[in-house]
């Protein structure tokens, strides 16, 4: 039992701040650099599972690669006495789900300044090829200001194994956000998967409550109710939505993810309006990312539908020639190639010369 004033490495724990299904989060004060940090451990259950604990580490490692403004940032991640501790950045606020349980519902000019950082959060993730999987309202914190700050991206993907579902799930109500896709389990999960949640939570922030029923245990029909059930509109429990905003959950949250918006960028384009951008960035591909990165970029010749998929794990880098790049390949990269092209030139010259001289030389050899 971790209790205040312990010290852990150079660590000490000031109070218990929060309690989820996958550990305890404390506040603690870093010794050494005199700062206020979330010191998170995993409970002892999940510890003694070799496999889940290998993927959490290398989850850790992928989340301390993402530094976004609206992104918690993970400092450090270490064991000490059979403990497995993430060490955060520190967000003096609440979760949206707390606010939310304040202030009932949140007009509509706040909610749109609110949700357009979580979704830049989630497009910066989308495009590194992570997938959050568990996005709602207790995994945002919001400070004084209304600044944005999203938990736990990397470390959702392994809350996508039935095996942990309704373990957490119960505990954190994780379920009532989930896509239908999840809820099947489909093979391929990709960023819609996100947006549909991202979806259920605007839907909570303008409305103060979720779609879904909450008088049941039963997690068999909540998610019957998410793969079947359309969506009530949310005007129906806030009149003074616009169209705008209630058409914008309504794509989100479409059962079949063809039909939803293509990218978290399109969806704040919408949210504010800007139809040219949305003529003209309307072609965005959908990225679809299993459990490993990749850094890879490519440019594809012919212009992409919103509903085009492009896996990039399939993909042979290796085989894509000039037949692949269209007019849309950037100008840096377009550069990069002629001064590569002028380089071999170069040293084909320098080549030739060099031989030349030494046949010269021979020549004059033999002929003295």
């Amino acid at each position: 039992m971790i209790q205040p004033g312990q010290q852990i490495r150079d660590y000490k724990i000031l109070s218990k701040i929060g309690v989820g299904g996958m550990g305890s989060v404390y506040l603690a004060e870093d010794l050494t650099l005199e700062r206020q940090v979330a010191l998170k451990i995993l409970n002892k259950e999940l510890i003694n599972d070799a496999q889940f604990t290998g993927r959490f580490i290398q989850e850790a490692r992928l989340q301390a690669s993402l530094l976004h403004p609206n992104i918690v940032t993970l400092h450090t991640f270490f064991e000490e006495d059979n403990n497995f501790c993430m060490v955060m950045e520190y967000v003096n606020g609440m979760t949206l789900k707390d606010l939310i349980r304040k202030t009932g519902p949140i007009p509509e000019e706040r909610t749109k300044k609110i949700f357009r950082q979580i979704l830049e959060a989630a497009s910066y993730a989308h495009k590194k090829g992570i997938i959050h999987r568990d996005l709602k309202p207790s995994n945002i914190l919001i400070d004084e200001n209304d600044f944005v700050k999203v938990l736990d991206f990397g470390i959702a993907k392994l809350l996508g194994s039935e095996r942990f579902l309704t373990k957490i799930g119960s505990a954190a109500g994780t379920v009532y956000y989930m896509s239908p896709e999840q809820i099947r389990s489909d093979k391929h999960i990709d960023n819609r998967t996100d947006i549909y949640s991202l979806g259920i939570t605007l839907f909570e922030m303008l409305t103060g409550r979720i779609p879904y029923k909450t008088d049941t245990d039963s997690d068999f029909q909540i998610m019957k109710e998410i793969v079947e059930v359309n969506l009530i509109s949310p005007n129906l429990l806030n009149p003074n939505l616009s169209s705008r905003v209630c058409d914008a959950i309504k794509q989100m949250t479409e059962k079949d993810r063809t039909k939803r918006f293509a990218t978290c960028f399109l969806i704040s384009e919408y949210l504010e309006g800007n139809q040219e951008n949305i003529k003209k960035y309307g072609n965005l591909p959908i990225l679809k990312t299993k459990d490993k990165e990749t850094s890879k970029s490519i440019y594809i010749q012919e212009p992409l539908n919103a509903n085009q998929i492009i896996d990039f794990n399939k993909m042979d880098f290796n085989k894509i020639n000039s037949n692949n790049i269209g007019e849309n390949k950037p100008k840096e990269a377009i550069e990069t190639k002629e001064f590569k092209k002028r380089l071999k030139l170069r040293k084909q010259i320098y080549i030739y010369i060099i031989i030349f001289l030494m046949i010269l030389l021979i020549y004059f050899s033999l002929i003295r």
